[in-house]
């Protein structure tokens, strides 16, 4: 009743204990109601005076989002087709990235220094570079990513060339991906690469592995 005065049912004892919580302020689920009830009430008030006045009313709601960028989940070890010219071996895994803005993608050699090394200790000549949505590589191995309004997935390749020994052929090449965070607004992807090869006169396989590290920011 306005103006007057009605004990709380349950007596001072109750009326105690709601004073108590009044301190300690209301649950955030009683913030989320009275606002959800306040943005209602004026958006009746609102449509009232539409309806009373006969006029048209224009309501805007806008939303922001905040920028970032995030790799797809991580994958299982999965087979590469491997393209070889002569003694020249190139290696391709596509990545995907989710992304709302601007990114620079560093990349850094991981496994092995990310030359194709034998256990034996033999390493090929190898380079790793990024290509498929992305631009050509700045000074030290950074490339970027321009985003485009109404686009979220980009595809990044990582391309392996190394070069054989002579008289090497290659039996298989598999690549196993993994995600990790590395912190607010840096995400980095790991892929490791397993080239197993023989030579043309021998059945006994030798096995390579390199990896390398591409860490997104913006």
């Amino acid at each position: 009743m306005l103006g007057g005065w009605v004990e709380p049912v349950g007596g001072p004892r109750r009326a105690r204990c709601e004073s108590e919580q009044g301190l300690r302020g209301p649950e955030p689920s009683v913030i989320v109601r009275h606002t959800i009830l306040i943005a209602a009430a004026v958006l009746g008030l609102v449509c009232w005076g539409v309806q009373a006045g006969q006029a048209t009313a224009t309501i805007g709601i806008s939303a922001r989002v905040d920028p970032f960028a995030e790799w797809a989940v991580s994958e299982a070890p999965t087979s590469l087709t491997t393209i070889t010219e002569g003694q020249s071996l190139h290696i391709a895994k596509t990545l995907t990235l989710f992304a709302n803005t601007d990114v620079s993608l560093t990349l850094a050699p991981h496994v092995n220094g990310g030359a194709l090394t034998a256990d034996d200790g033999e390493a090929l000549q190898t380079v790793g570079s990024l290509t498929g949505d992305v631009a050509s590589a700045d000074v030290g191995n950074v490339y970027r990513i321009r985003h485009v309004p109404g686009r979220g997935a980009y595809e990044v390749v990582l391309d392996v060339r190394a070069t054989l020994p002579a008289g090497m052929a290659i039996h298989s090449a598999t690549s196993t991906t993994s995600v990790q965070h590395a912190g607010q607004n840096h995400q980095q992807a790991d892929a490791t690469f397993e080239v197993n090869a023989s030579a043309q006169d021998s059945p006994a396989l030798k096995t390579y592995r390199c990896g390398y590290s591409i860490t997104v920011s913006w």
